[in-house]
């Protein structure tokens, strides 16, 4: 079975791909001369409630130092080099970030060259992430919803969803008509059901390289949780952070999957 999924709009594609960047979620980068006491960065340090700070040599920021380790001597005697794995553009797409982030608590950001930035996992929990993952999130449904619709029409989808989640679908499509919202049956089904709908084509589990239905299924219902999360303000880095670096590594074959470029 041959499906194209449809193409977005060239906006939506910027949006995800380039249109949130590193430069729109890092804290400057506050930095000390090498020669200056450690206890008087410290001193600063603590009253900013500042971890880490960078170190200056001969103008420019050459390395970082740690408020725990600062104990008598210079800066510059505390120095930690920056490392290129540790460190993005400014540029940096949100995917690139989250990469980054995968196996370390905070990265560097570089500006012209220069590090001047940082960026920690907390600062994932600030809204433009939680906007490039919600609306990420909610491109992919409208996708899914398309792609359910075409594969399998008149609504022979039916005989894969369970008869009680196809009577909730229906009683949602009843309320949204008496405010005059006329829409069809898919689009009143969960976002879980959706999906399983479509992980029943094997092409399709191999275009997103998913091993079997089951792992498709585990991995939609950590994408869903992560949604509600977004949807309801909770906190996502401490409960989905495996899934928000699984949806960043896959996301350029996701975009492919969703703008078309290629056949599942």
């Amino acid at each position: 079975m041959k499906y194209r999924f449809a193409n977005p709009e060239e906006r939506l594609r910027d949006v995800f791909e380039s249109g949130f960047t590193a430069r729109d979620i890092a804290s400057a980068l506050a930095s000390f001369d090498a020669d200056t006491p450690s206890s008087t960065a410290h001193s600063v340090m603590t009253e900013e409630a500042f971890k880490l700070a960078g170190v200056r040599v001969r103008g420019q920021i050459a390395g970082y130092i740690d408020r725990d380790e600062l104990n008598g001597g210079t800066c510059g005697d505390y120095l930690h080099r920056f490392t290129p794995d540790a460190t993005v553009q400014h540029t940096a797409s949100f995917s690139e970030v989250v990469a980054a982030l995968a196996d370390r608590e905070r990265i560097f950001v570089s500006v012209f060259g220069e590090v001047g930035g940082l960026i920690t996992r907390r600062d994932m929990e600030k809204p433009p992430v939680r906007m490039w993952l919600f609306g990420f999130i909610t491109l992919i449904e409208m996708q899914i919803t398309r792609a359910v619709d075409t594969l399998f029409p008149t609504e022979t989808w039916r005989q894969h969803v369970k008869e009680p989640r196809i009577a909730a679908a229906e009683k949602i499509r009843t309320e949204r008509a008496r405010w005059e919202q006329h829409v069809r049956l898919v689009e009143c089904l969960q976002f879980s059901d959706k999906a399983q709908i479509l992980l029943q084509i094997p092409e399709v589990r191999e275009r997103l390289e998913i091993p079997s239905r089951r792992k498709g299924l585990e991995r939609i219902r950590r994408i869903e949780s992560l949604r509600n999360n977004l949807a309801h303000s909770q906190a996502i880095v401490s409960s989905d952070w495996p899934t928000i670096v699984d949806i960043a590594h896959d996301m350029e074959a996701t975009l492919a999957l969703v703008r078309g470029s290629d056949e599942a």
